[in-house]
């Protein structure tokens, strides 16, 4: 747990940093230096550059409506938020790193295009719950979405076991001990939401929050799983 301090003035240290980083990045989108190391096209690596240049910016925006929301919050409210963000950014980190496709620049898209696919939702789950949206308690709810997680995980689990032992998987593809370890940092995920759940939202027990994190989890693993093949 970091020390306290309001969520807007350190959501607004990382808008800074991250327009700083930006501001290296002209308008041609110069080629990364990834292109010395991966020897791949100067073409290529202005894509990626590119890409890295367009994702600093919509996470500056995506920061500065967090930061909107969260300067009407109480302390408490602003300190579970806290942790639930160094929650989030430790699971999407993983998840677009390990739980996305390979080879060469284009896994690096994917894997900037999937950490974007997760700050939005993260945001935009936030924005909702604010206009009451908020998951809807049910008494058997967390234990049919466990169950779901529980199954989707395992699929996963198969389906890569499976392409492991036939040999057919390539150089940094997903491996299972990487799915498990990113679960890890999913369950502090989904126990952080809870936190910050019944700090913001206190009227929605813990489990409303719990089931509906965990619907979202076993929907991603089984659709990474049918991707897969």
């Amino acid at each position: 747990m970091i020390p306290f301090a309001p969520v807007l003035a350190l959501l607004a240290l990382f808008v800074g940093a991250r327009s700083d980083a930006a501001a290296g990045t002209d308008a041609a989108c110069p080629p990364s230096t990834h292109a010395a190391t991966a020897k791949i096209s100067v073409t290529a690596a202005r894509k990626l550059a590119c890409a890295q240049h367009a994702a600093s910016d919509a996470q500056a925006r995506r920061d500065r409506r967090l930061g909107a929301i969260a300067d009407g919050w109480t302390r408490e409210q602003q300190q579970r938020f806290a942790d639930l963000h160094d929650a989030a950014t430790a699971f999407f980190a993983s998840s677009a790193e390990h739980e996305t496709v390979p080879t060469e620049v284009d896994r690096e898209i994917a894997r900037i295009d999937a950490r974007a696919a997760l700050d939005d939702a993260f945001v935009a789950d936030i924005e909702r719950f604010e206009r009451g949206q908020r998951p809807v308690p049910g008494e058997t709810a967390v234990l049919v979405e466990d169950g779901r997680l529980n199954i989707a995980f395992h699929y996963r689990l198969r389906r890569l076991a499976a392409a492991e032992q036939r040999g057919d998987r390539p150089a940094g593809a997903v491996t299972t001990a990487a799915v498990k370890s990113t679960e890890e940092l999913w369950l502090a995920y989904r126990e952080a939401w809870v936190r910050f759940g019944g700090a913001r939202f206190p009227d929605i027990p813990e489990d409303a929050w719990r089931a509906w994190i965990s619907h979202v989890r076993a929907v991603q693993l089984q659709r990474a799983a049918d991707r897969a093949g």
